[in-house]
């Protein structure tokens, strides 16, 4: 940046003190440029989406009842029974192997009802201070504290916080016009999900197995009788969507991801101080280019060796077959789109084949329109894209009955190059995670740069 900036050059009659303020002067504006540029700027949006074939055994067991374990299961319009791993223990498989690998921080968890101070010198973990633990237990909501820079946690998966006292040290005027000091307000803060993680259900039905389990070895020690109890159990292909909107990864900054409430939704929040600033704090947290960058790569690093561990068990949930890409929007275009067709091949023989034609379809036929500001002549443009251009596939070679031309879309395209394996279809994904960013990056010192030239001549 500083090779864009001209050195001042000392004015006839002008002091070197003059000489130095001026140089600060210039110093000061082009830093405020930067910040603008980093805490103002939201990038362009962009929407990641995969979806994962993998095959796993009883994933997820629900309450049950006395020694009976159940697993979580959805029942179709047919009566089949699908077991079903949740959405929430997809994010805390993943979660946890981030803190293993990559050292994620938590978040700090508390129950709702804290107090902050609207002052100037509130230290920018603000949101982490507690009023009360007292209220723990009674009829309090456990929440997530820690602010999107601190935590992993808050930035990729979201969080909800309510009854957050803020108390205005700052003088203000009431309805009734009366000065009013250190008043209590009330807010609400709420990011939604920027990682956003569907169900796995099985692709082959639930078939009533159950596996019977006693202590009989550690029973036979005192002998005496052993316990016994009941476990259903299933093994199948399972099928998952993860969808990331990367422009929100890091940043407080998008309005309809992030909303604030103040006192319940019922109160203007532009008379209160307090809530204003407390929101503009809130805005203001987000990390570097970098940072956000570093995160999402992490995330598909553990996606592609993704495992859970479950009732002394270790499953592999590692892709077998992938499917998705990066694209200027955020829609999970493969959710409902891969099928498994069960076919047997003889009695000792079983390989399961992905219908080719749901996908081909999709990929030959669905196209978007970007709209967008000519940057010459700041005319409206408009362009369409294909997802098929932005889409790679990864196949697990010998587990599915299927070949790499299956996913051709046409005789004259060559779409078939963009299946290889699942590793290859990851890395893939991530090549255009890092060209997302680091474009957005090289837009914004652009900027920066044009800024600093312009203010130098402006200042000569």
């Amino acid at each position: 940046m500083s090779d864009s900036i001209e050195e001042e050059t000392a004015i006839p009659g002008q002091t070197q003190t003059e000489t130095k303020s001026a140089e600060e002067n210039k110093r000061e504006q082009i830093d405020t440029i930067t910040n603008k540029a980093q805490t103002l700027h939201l990038l362009k949006p962009k929407g990641l989406t995969l979806t994962i074939l993998f095959q796993g055994s009883s994933l997820n067991y629900g309450e049950g009842f006395g020694n009976y374990s159940e697993l979580k299961k959805l029942n179709r319009y047919n009566g089949v029974l699908y077991s079903v791993s949740s959405r929430q223990s997809m994010r805390y498989s993943i979660f946890v192997q981030g803190v293993k690998e990559f050292g994620w921080e938590p978040s700090l968890v508390r129950p709702a009802g804290r107090e902050i101070s609207s002052n100037e010198n509130n230290d920018t973990e603000g949101r982490d201070t507690i009023n009360d633990d007292s209220s723990f237990g009674k009829k309090s909501v456990t929440q997530l504290l820690s602010t999107i820079v601190a935590s992993p946690e808050t930035d990729l998966f979201g969080y909800f916080d309510t009854n957050i006292q803020i108390t205005d040290s700052e003088e203000t005027a009431n309805s009734a016009g009366k000065s009013e000091k250190n008043k209590t307000v009330e807010a609400t803060v709420s990011r939604t999900s920027v990682v956003r993680i569907s169900p796995a259900i099985s692709m082959e039905p639930y078939q009533g197995d159950t596996e019977m389990l006693t202590n009989k070895f550690q029973g036979d020690k005192i002998q005496a009788q052993p316990n016994i109890a009941t476990s259903e159990i299933h093994q199948s292909i399972y099928c998952y969507t993860i969808s990331i909107d990367l422009h929100r990864v890091g940043t407080e900054q998008d309005e309809i991801g992030t909303r604030m409430s103040f006192g319940g939704g019922k109160d203007n929040p532009n008379n209160s101080k307090a809530f204003q600033k407390f929101q503009n704090y809130i805005r203001s947290q987000q990390i570097s280019y970098d940072e956000r960058k570093k995160r999402v790569l992490q995330l598909l690093d553990i996606i592609g060796r993704l495992y859970r561990d479950i009732r002394g068990r270790r499953e592999d949930l590692k892709p077998l077959f992938i499917v998705g890409g990066v694209y200027d929007v955020c829609n999970p275009f493969f959710l409902n789109v891969v099928k498994i067709d069960n076919n047997k091949l003889g009695k000792k023989d079983f390989q399961p084949r992905i219908k080719p034609e749901p996908l081909v379809q999709l990929l030959k036929d669905t196209s978007y329109t970007i709209y967008g500001i000519d940057k010459n002549d700041k005319k409206a443009t408009t362009s369409s894209k294909n997802i098929r251009d932005e889409t790679f596939i990864g196949i697990r070679d010998g587990f599915f009955n299927n070949m790499k031309d299956d996913f051709n879309i046409s005789d004259q395209d060559n779409f078939f190059g963009n299946v290889a394996s699942p590793e290859v279809a990851i890395s893939k994904v991530k090549q255009m995670v890092e060209r997302y960013y680091n474009i957005e990056l090289a837009e914004d010192y652009n900027m920066i740069n044009n800024n600093a030239i312009t203010t130098t001549n402006s200042s000569t």
